[in-house]
């Protein structure tokens, strides 16, 4: 509706087609609106975890009590691990506001709290997100998510139902077709990885976290293409979490190949570049490395 109003009131149509859908989420402030629709975009379909994370940040100091903002940083930090417990603080602080959300949103918010949160419960977590499939089946959020869920549970079928649903939605993140072909990997569907593969590097080829997925998927397959997609990105402007895992995904491959001393080789950059960006757990993570090397 808004964009016939705006065509109609002279706009052009690159404007109006180039603007970001608007997010349904609960905030009484229209600027922590603005800020997470703009993080969740860079999030998702960028990959800019930094620019994402700190605008997302900003939603949440001008709405201290912006649910689904906290539950999408918990979202974040989970998938990349790379500061423990920030996500169970973060989901934690989403769930004792989930009395303001809709529906929609409180199913997340609770299923994602029994995910991570500090009340684990797959069930409880698995039993939401079906409540947010019936109530709105092409929600691409629950689909991604419980398929997961499912996978953790080893049913298998339940969550290949769940993610074709999900590729079939226009405009479906990133993270969706990773877990296609995470998916496939288990299911032993090399047809549907080489799918994953394929949709990640044409949809979000200048995402550097769907090029860490692609990696994982190729490794699977054993395929030589892991690797040097895995030093383009290690030679590109990534944030340096992001190179790390995948310079860490490339030493456990060369591992595995019996070429222990590239292996060896590569876990020492990482370990300088975690002591060059000042990572608090750079000596444990060398220490870890070493010890994996052994």
């Amino acid at each position: 509706m808004t964009r016939r109003l705006r065509e109609r009131a002279g706009e052009s149509f690159k404007q109006i087609h180039e603007a970001l859908p608007l997010e349904q989420v609960s905030t009484p402030s229209l600027d922590a609106l603005r800020k997470y629709v703009q993080g969740v975009h860079a999030l998702s379909f960028d990959g800019d975890f930094a620019k994402g994370s700190a605008l997302l940040e900003e939603a949440v100091a001008i709405d201290t009590g912006f649910s689904m903002a906290y539950r999408k940083l918990a979202v974040e930090y989970n998938n990349r691990q790379t500061d423990p417990g920030r996500d169970i603080e973060y989901i934690t602080k989403s769930y004792r506001h989930r009395d303001r959300l809709t529906d929609a949103e409180r199913y997340l918010t609770v299923a994602a709290y029994y995910n991570y949160g500090p009340e684990a419960d797959n069930a409880k977590s698995i039993s939401a997100y079906e409540s947010l499939i019936d109530m709105q089946p092409t929600n691409s959020t629950a689909l991604n998510n419980a398929t997961v869920q499912y996978e953790f549970a080893h049913q298998y079928a339940r969550a290949q139902e769940l993610i074709l649903r999900a590729v079939q939605i226009p405009d479906a993140p990133a993270v969706v077709y990773g877990n296609l072909g995470y998916l496939g990997a288990f299911r032993g569907d090399t047809a549907q990885m080489w799918r994953a593969v394929h949709e990640l590097e044409t949809r979000f080829g200048h995402n550097p976290f769907a090029t860490v997925a692609r990696v994982q998927i190729l490794s699977g397959l054993a395929s030589d293409s892991a690797l040097t997609i895995a030093r383009s990105l290690d030679a590109s402007n990534a944030d340096v979490d992001t190179r790390v895992g995948v310079m860490r995904l490339s030493a456990g491959i060369l591992g595995a190949r019996g070429r222990i001393a590239d292996a060896r080789a590569m876990l020492g950059r990482v370990a300088a570049i975690r002591v060059q960006a000042s990572k608090k757990d750079a000596a444990l993570g060398a220490a870890l490395d070493s010890a994996w090397l052994d």
